[in-house]
């Protein structure tokens, strides 16, 4: 219980930090138009996702055709990287695993009203909640593979937002 104490006191130390610097704050108009194009194209990471998904549940090993208009999509974006990197491909796709389980995690926000977690009779966790933990799962499992120290660098990187200013350089989302 010690650890999941500590945990939780970083987790509501970093929120806390979060709300003062105002990263929860209601968005002005600049915001609000950063954050409906995220929005948007949160659709292309829950499209990924599907994919991937897809790929898990059947025997398909190819990859499907990426349709484009004139911009490289994230998925062509990624494979033109993979090309591009071959030796590295495990690590970026282990990295861009932690984006599809972001965008379930909005597919769970949107679909559960809630915002909770349950346990199914099988025993399995669901919900919004869960799929956030999928993702810094996720993280902390790429972070120690590369063998780096998840506790520290958090605790560095935390140390380093509370000497930032509010909003610090103005970021929009």
């Amino acid at each position: 219980m010690g650890s999941s104490m500590k945990v939780n006191e970083i987790a509501d130390d970093i929120n806390k930090l979060a709300c003062d610097n105002g990263w929860w704050d209601p968005p002005d108009d600049k915001q609000a138009t950063a954050h409906r194009l995220i929005c948007e194209h949160s659709k292309d990471l829950l499209e990924l996702a599907s994919e991937i998904e897809l790929i898990r549940q059947s025997d398909r090993t190819t990859t499907p055709h990426i349709h484009s208009d004139d911009a490289l999509t994230g998925r062509e974006a990624a494979a033109f990287l993979f090309e591009m990197c071959e030796s590295h491909q495990l690590e970026a796709t282990k990295l861009m695993l932690i984006g599809t389980e972001v965008a379930e995690a909005v597919e769970a926000f949107v679909q559960d009203p809630h915002h909770g977690f349950r346990v199914e009779d099988s025993g399995k966790p669901e919900g919004f909640g869960v799929e956030v933990v999928d993702v810094i799962i996720r993280a902390l499992d790429f972070l120690v593979h590369k063998g780096l120290d998840p506790a520290a660098i958090i605790q560095a990187k935390h140390d380093y937002n509370k000497t930032r200013s509010r909003r610090h350089g103005g970021k929009l989302a």
